[in-house]
Formats: structure tokens, sequence, C-alpha cells
């Protein structure tokens, strides 16, 4: 699905569904990645959109928000950087507040699929030492107090209770 990378989790999903409609009758499967698993989530909000969706297949997706933009946003000098480096591509810097991770972020609370969409997400885990890239291993330890976490984005307590399979 066409949808911009860095553009707004509402904006995306709308994008998603308007595609979704357009699609052939016939069973579709809808894969996602990182932040395209929010984008699924509030699209899910138009279950209409889903008709011929038979399966959803959420790969280590956002769909509770993520500490890291928390993390992010509580260092002005680092997020001056961001948003400047964002800015100079014109990307849409709302795109990465709507990932705020917490009960008052976009992403909070639970969410509905319907009852004849398979979902299956899936992540992993690595501990520290497993992952290769500086960059990666600095967000890992930087989640580690909030529990088991992939590296930069999802808690492995934010997973229970997501409706489907979680592998």
């Amino acid at each position: 699905v066409p949808l911009p990378s860095f553009g707004t989790l509402g904006h995306n999903a709308d994008l998603l569904c308007d595609w979704l409609r357009r699609q052939p009758a016939g069973p579709l499967i809808l894969v996602s990645l990182s932040k395209a698993g929010a984008e699924v989530r509030l699209a899910l909000a138009e279950p209409d959109a889903f008709r011929n969706v038979i399966a959803w297949i959420n790969v280590s997706g956002l769909v509770r928000g993520t500490p890291m933009v928390n993390w992010l946003l509580r260092h002005p000098m680092r997020a001056l950087l961001v948003r400047l480096m964002f800015w100079w591509n014109s990307y849409a810097w709302t795109g990465v507040k709507e990932l705020t991770w917490g009960p008052t972020g976009t992403l909070a609370g639970d969410f509905r699929v319907p009852a004849d969409l398979l979902v299956v997400h899936l992540f992993g885990f690595p501990l520290t030492r497993h992952l290769s890239r500086p960059l990666a291993q600095r967000g890992h330890r930087r989640l580690t107090p909030l529990g088991p976490n992939d590296g930069g984005a999802n808690l492995l307590a934010d997973l229970v209770g997501l409706p489907g399979l979680i592998y």
C-alpha cells in the first residue's frame, strides 16, 4: 500500500482505508511493519474497509506508541535536531508526536478488530548484547528500566491484551 513513511497516522490510516476499499473482491492478507501497525490500528475504526481482509500480520508494529518518542520529547536539544531533520526533509513532525506512549497518547487504550479477522502480532525481544548496531543497543538500554523491549520501540508488557495471536 503506497503510504508516506513519515505521514501522520490519521492521514495514512485514511489512505489505507481508501486503498482497501478500491481492491477487487477476494481475500486479502495485510502485513504491516513498525509504524504501519499504528496506522492499521487506527484504520480498524472503519471496519467496512476491511471487508476483504482475512488476516492482518503485524510485524513489530507500534500499536501502543513507543516510549522512545517520550524520551526524545524530554530531551529538547535532541528533539530540536530531529525536528530540524524533519523540516529539512518536509516530513510531518506531528507524525512523531502521535507515537507518544502512555495513557494520553494517540494510541492509548484498547482497540477492537472484526470478529472474522485473523490477527497475528510478531515481535522479537533480544538482549542488548544480541543487537549489532550501537544505536539499537542504546535504544534497548534506554527502555530496559521499563521491562523487556525490542530494542527501540515496543515493550513486552504493552503486548498483553492485544487482540489476536502474539508470537
